[in-house]
C-alpha cells in the first residue's frame, strides 16, 4: 500500500468517518458510499483530480436526503471541504460546472489540465467553446 500523502490524511481528518479499505479505496463519506481508488494516486495533483472526478457530484447534485434544505446543507458542507482540500474558493454552482465536465472520470485529460491550471474554470470554458 502506498505511503499516505499528506493530502489524503488532511482529507480524512476533514471527512469524519472516512477510511481506506482493504482494496485501497478511500471511502470519503461511508453513509453515501462516496469513494475512489487510490491505486493510481501518486501525488497531490492525482488526488485532486480524483476529487474533481468522484467527489464533485456530492458537492452539487447528489440528493441523499429527503428535504431540499438538508441536501443544500450537504452540498454546502462538501463544497467547503472540497475548497479546503484543494485550496480553492468555488461555489456550489462552480463545482456543478466541474462535475458537468469532469464528473465520473468522463474526461481525465481535461481534468489533468484543469488541476494543472490551478483550478482555472476558464480551462473548462475554453474546452466547451472548442467543442461547439
Amino acid at each position: 500500500m502506498m505511503e499516505q500523502l499528506d493530502i489524503v490524511k488532511k482529507s480524512m481528518k476533514m471527512l469524519k468517518g472516512s477510511f481506506i479499505n482493504s482494496i485501497n479505496e478511500i471511502i470519503l463519506i461511508p453513509k453515501f458510499n462516496i469513494y475512489f481508488r487510490l491505486d493510481d494516486v501518486n501525488n497531490e495533483a492525482d488526488f485532486k483530480e480524483k476529487l474533481c472526478e468522484h467527489f464533485s457530484r456530492a458537492c452539487c447534485y447528489s440528493l441523499p436526503h429527503k428535504t431540499d434544505k438538508a441536501n443544500k446543507n450537504y452540498h454546502k458542507k462538501n463544497c467547503e471541504i472540497f475548497n479546503a482540500i484543494c485550496n480553492t474558493d468555488f461555489s456550489v454552482d462552480d463545482i456543478g460546472i466541474i462535475y458537468a465536465h469532469l464528473g465520473n472520470g468522463c474526461n481525465h485529460q481535461l481534468c489533468y489540465e484543469f488541476v494543472k491550471s490551478n483550478f482555472n474554470l476558464e480551462v473548462l470554458d475554453a474546452r466547451n467553446r472548442r467543442e461547439t
